[in-house]
C-alpha cells in the first residue's frame, strides 16, 4: 500500500526527517534498546523481538551507511525514522499532541500495537512487530525517496534489494527474536558503503542461490 502524505504536511515531515537523520550512532543505539528493554519489554533475554533490528543498524553503523556526521542520508533517514515512530508510540502520545506527520505515520499505530500485544502476552506479538515495521519502513521509503535519487545508482538498486529481503521476510514472519536474520546480513550484504556494481551482482546471485525470489533484478545503467 502506498502512504502518500498530504501536501500541508510538508513543512513537518522536512523536519522529521531532519531529526531522524540527526540522531547519533549512540542516540539510535539507546532508542532502540530503551523501547524493547522498556515497554516493549517481555521474558526473551536481551533484547527480545527488537534482536533482528538491533543487528540490522550495527551493519548500517559498520558499514558505514550510518555514520555521525557523516553516511548515506537515506540509509540513516528510514533508520531514525523508524526509531521516532517506536519513540512516539511508547510515549503513547495522544492525537493532539503528536506532531502532525507523526499521526500520518502507520507505524506509531503498529508499534502501539505491538506494545498492547506483548503487554497482553499476545502469541501474535512476531506478526505485530513485522506489521508496525514495514509500516514505519513503507511511510518513511515513501517520503524519503528523494534522498535515495541522491545516492549512486549501484546504492539505490542495493535500497531496493534490501527493502525486498525485508518484506519477504515479513511476509514469512520470521523470527527477529534470534540471530538468523542478523547472520544473513553480516553474510551477504556490503561491508562497505557504497556499494558498487560488482558487489551488487555478487549479492544479488547468493541471494538467488538462498531462492530469494522477492529480490528485485538491479535497474539498467543509467535508470533512475
Amino acid at each position: 500500500m502506498t502512504h502518500t502524505p498530504p501536501a500541508d504536511l510538508g513543512s513537518s515531515l522536512s523536519e522529521r526527517i531532519r531529526r531522524a537523520r540527526l540522531l547519533t550512532c549512540s542516540q539510535r543505539r539507546d532508542l532502540l534498546a530503551g523501547f524493547f528493554n522498556g515497554a516493549a519489554a517481555d521474558e526473551t533475554p536481551g533484547l527480545g523481538l527488537g534482536t533482528a533490528i538491533a543487528d540490522f543498524l550495527h551493519w548500517e553503523i559498520s558499514s558505514g551507511r550510518i555514520r555521525d556526521g557523516g553516511g548515506s542520508p537515506w540509509w540513516s533517514a528510514i533508520n531514525g525514522l523508524l526509531l521516532l515512530d517506536m519513540t512516539a508510540a511508547a510515549r503513547r502520545e495522544p492525537p493532539e499532541a503528536a506532531s502532525p506527520a507523526a499521526i500520518e505515520s502507520p507505524g506509531v499505530v503498529g508499534w502501539a500495537e505491538l506494545l498492547d500485544g506483548v503487554a497482553t502476552r499476545s502469541t501474535r506479538s512476531q506478526s505485530l512487530l513485522w506489521s508496525a515495521h514495514q509500516g514505519s519502513i513503507g511511510w518513511a521509503a515513501e517520503i524519503c525517496s528523494g534522498l535515495l535519487a541522491e545516492e549512486p545508482e549501484p546504492e539505490r538498486d542495493f535500497a531496493r534489494v534490501a527493502l525486498a529481503v525485508v518484506d519477504r521476510a515479513a511476509r514469512m514472519d520470521v523470527a527477529t527474536d534470534g540471530p538468523l536474520l542478523g547472520e544473513m546480513t553480516r553474510s551477504y550484504f556490503p561491508r562497505r558503503y557504497p556499494i558498487d556494481g560488482a558487489s551488487l551482482a555478487e549479492l544479488c546471485a547468493g541471494l538467488a542461490e538462498l531462492g530469494s525470489s522477492a529480490t528485485p533484478r538491479p535497474a539498467q545503467s543509467g535508470s533512475r
